[in-house]
């Protein structure tokens, strides 16, 4: 199993201690009866047995919601480490300690649940303090998931999960893995602008003009992995705000773009778009060139992935038949390839040369700056940007990142 929980700790740490506490139900019995003296339900203490501490180390059962409260809370930090020490250390085997602890961590770091900061923490806690790792890593498996019934997609999901092409905006995480032969969903669909955000964010928010006209749209929600999630909502700020909306608004405007293409014949227009082009670009010498291509990815940065992944849809829709509209105008004796690369290239350094804009700034001038040249209607745009699509692909609009 790749996800950290109490189960996987109990599996693992029974090979770091002697005879009594060498089972899961003898480590776990000795955890969670000192936890369960502070948990008192129908007048009475909270008692662990075998098979409830089986339960939970066959990823049966969850950890009970007062047991986690008591460790977090009543019992604190430093009883814990104390009890530990007095109760538990003494059994453990010094020989097979540091080989389950390194083995537990491995999965800790892992588990897109867990947050970088506590997975910094308990690589810092390993490399000083051993005993405090083992205290502080079964304080953590207490708060996640155990039980093997994994989230199961809904179909109200499946569009916020396509938006992204299944991975996380933020990461860019695989939201679904496989685990035995069946999808595991490692994503939460959340809610960009909430009314449970910090009342001094929310002011901050509508001073600066970002409150969203209706929250409750699903305009206002993202599928993010379960970490990114979990890092906006227990600790939300302006600049995390601020940057899922504008993802949410790279999105948005793609679909909007998508939705000016669903009334067109593309290709039709394509091939009329490229006719104009040849006959603008015919009258120009073709300049020198770098026609190797370089993959888009190498071009524009991970931090636009929603950009990317519109010139990248673009490219495997249209480029085979860009390519032989170009070679049929070649055929025909007009202007070849060269001479209209050119002066796409032109463009792009002219608009390019003083390095203030984004990718995808000079991307939409690019092909405003064409349907001008050329006469195209302008509400048709978007068929520019798909031949843009094609050179961005093929030659030097965009250099490599470095």
């Amino acid at each position: 199993m790749d996800l950290y929980n109490i189960g996987t700790y109990l599996h693992i740490m029974t090979g770091a201690f002697k005879k009594g506490h060498g089972s899961q139900s003898g480590l776990g019995i000795e955890f969670f009866d000192v936890l369960g003296k502070y948990v008192v339900t129908g007048g009475k203490e909270m008692i662990f047995d075998d098979a409830k501490i089986s339960l939970m180390a066959n990823h049966k059962a969850e950890v009970r919601k007062e047991i986690v409260e008591a460790a977090d809370g009543i019992l604190g930090h430093h009883d814990l480490i104390d009890i530990y020490n007095q109760e538990i250390k003494p059994d453990v085997n010094s020989l097979t300690v540091g080989v389950c602890c390194t083995k537990l961590n491995k999965i800790i770091q892992s588990d897109p649940n867990i947050p970088d900061s506590t997975k910094a923490e308990m690589d810092k806690y390993l490399t000083a303090d051993q005993d405090k790792f083992i205290v502080e890593s079964f304080r953590t498996s207490l708060a996640m998931k155990n039980t093997n019934d994994r989230k199961v997609m809904e179909n109200n999901d499946i569009p916020y999960l396509s938006e992204v092409n299944g991975e996380c905006p933020v990461c860019h995480y695989p939201l679904i893995g496989h685990e035995a032969k069946r999808k595991v969903c490692r994503y939460e669909i959340v809610s960009i602008y909430d009314d449970s955000l910090p009342d001094k964010l929310k002011e901050e928010i509508k001073e600066k003009g970002l409150m969203p006209k209706n929250v409750y749209t699903p305009k206002n929600k993202l599928a993010l992995c379960c970490n990114c999630a979990a890092d906006y909502l227990d600790d939300p700020d302006y600049d995390k705000y601020a940057k899922l909306l504008g993802i949410r608004k790279e999105i948005d405007k793609r679909e909007y773009i998508q939705e000016q293409l669903d009334g067109l014949d593309v290709e039709k227009e394509i091939s009329e778009f490229l006719k104009a082009l040849d006959e603008f670009s015919a009258q120009f010498n073709a300049g020198v060139l770098s026609l190797q291509p370089i993959p888009l990815k190498n071009k524009i940065p991970a931090s636009e992935a929603v950009f990317l992944a519109t010139i990248q849809m673009w490219v495997n829709q249209y480029y085979k038949y860009i390519e032989e509209r170009l070679s049929t105008l070649d055929g025909e004796g007009k202007a070849t390839f060269d001479l209209i690369a050119n002066q796409v290239k032109t463009a792009f350094l002219s608009l390019d040369k003083e390095g203030k804009l984004s990718h995808e700034e000079v991307f939409y001038a690019l092909s405003n700056w064409l349907c001008k040249k050329i006469g195209y209607p302008s509400e048709k745009v978007t068929v520019a940007s798909i031949v843009v699509a094609f050179f961005v692909q093929n030659c030097e609009v965009f250099y490599e990142i470095a």
